[in-house]
């Protein structure tokens, strides 16, 4: 065991286990520590730890090395800007990590399955998961879901690539491509939530992809174009609510009362009252009116809705690059001098193969050349 608190004179603020085995099987005992650094660098370095920290702020427990921290068991109480950081294969596998009476807390996944089997429970909403890749078999226990899209942290900047011919068959080389780049699943995927407050079932995190609108407009000649993750995947958390824990109730004792001795009373000796002896009235003499002599008046000038704007034509932008080299200064000064003429042979190539393409804005930037620019890189123009 291992113990820090107020009343021991040496520092403990910063705790680094550099060898193999070097923290594994210990216990810390951390009080009214601030900062609190503990740093988990080799192979095994942590193993089985139990890391228990209180009354503190500006925690950071990182596990830097493979299984550096496996099947440790981390308690935080009282803790306020806490960041657990697992950065290598199995760095915080099988990691069981309790949170009570704390604020500001993250747990960050970098590698691939470094946090497999990962067991979290927190008392509040006020903590933040990241995930760079692919972790097997997490469970998350949080009091409810109100904030549970922006808790979780997927690795939404990452980018996958498509060439424009594939765009028409999107969700399979979407999936496709997000196996090229994590090697697997999304981030995300798999994990499962369930609620201790609320009257939300527990759930799994699943991607679906979002009709995003780029194979509509893309042509095939394009390549690797570059699409953010969280622009064209959702994520949801999907779950169905447990059955009610009784059964119905038992039956009754006593079936249904004995029928009545007396049946229904007799039916009237009079049927209904006799056919009324005139039907309806004699349709009246006159039709309806004789159509107007004028019809509807002239049409207005304006029809009745202006024409879209380009926000309603165009409610998704996508910034398309184009690469000049070598130029000399001649071509340079004539893309200078009439960059709208330029503008307009883009655009148009663009309309001659869909025309539901515009061009909004345009730049030209003049960026430097084996460091010798031609003008300062920070110089653009905008049309």
């Amino acid at each position: 065991t291992f113990a820090c608190n107020d009343t021991i004179s040496h520092n403990c603020s910063s705790i680094v286990c550099q060898a193999q085995l070097a923290c594994s099987f210990t216990t810390f005992l951390f009080r009214n520590q601030a900062p609190l650094f503990l740093h988990c660098d080799a192979a095994l370095s942590c193993f089985n730890d139990l890391i228990r920290v209180s009354a503190s702020n500006a925690v950071s427990i990182i596990c830097d090395g493979e299984q550096s921290c496996e099947q440790s068991t981390i308690e935080l109480r009282n803790v306020s800007n806490a960041v657990i950081e697992c950065v290598e294969v199995a760095s915080c596998a099988g990691m069981r990590i309790s949170i009570s009476d704390s604020h500001n807390v993250s747990i960050h996944c970098y590698a691939m399955s470094s946090c497999k089997d990962l067991d979290v429970s927190s008392d509040s909403d006020n903590v933040d998961f990241f995930f760079d890749n692919f972790n097997e078999n997490v469970h998350i226990s949080l009091p409810t879901k109100d904030r549970l899209y922006q808790q979780l942290h997927c690795n939404d900047d990452a980018y996958i690539m498509l060439n424009g011919g594939q765009l028409h068959n999107t969700t399979a080389f979407v999936f496709a491509a997000l196996d090229d780049l994590f090697g697997t699943a999304a981030p995300c995927s798999e994990i499962e939530v369930d609620f201790t407050d609320s009257a939300s079932p527990r759930c799994t995190i699943d991607y679906e992809y979002n009709g995003f609108f780029a194979n509509q407009h893309l042509p095939s000649f394009m390549k690797c174009i570059r699409f953010r993750i969280a622009d064209v995947l959702q994520m949801e958390c999907i779950g169905t609510p447990s059955p009610t824990p009784d059964p119905t109730a038992a039956p009754t004792s006593e079936p249904t009362p004995s029928p009545t001795f007396s049946p229904t009373d007799a039916p009237s000796l009079s049927p209904s009252q006799s056919p009324t002896v005139s039907p309806t009235g004699v349709p009246s003499e006159s039709p309806t009116l004789e159509p107007t002599m004028i019809p509807t008046s002239d049409p207005t000038l304006m029809p009745t809705r202006a024409l879209p704007s380009n926000e309603e034509r165009f409610p998704f932008h996508i910034a398309v690059a184009y690469q000049l080299e070598h130029m000399s200064a001649r071509s340079l000064a004539l893309v200078m001098n009439d960059a709208l003429s330029i503008e307009r042979i883009i655009e148009q190539e663009y309309h001659a193969l869909d025309n539901s393409v515009a061009i909004e804005y345009f730049w030209i930037q003049i960026t430097p050349v084996a460091n010798a620019g031609i003008m300062p890189p920070d110089s653009s123009f905008r049309l």
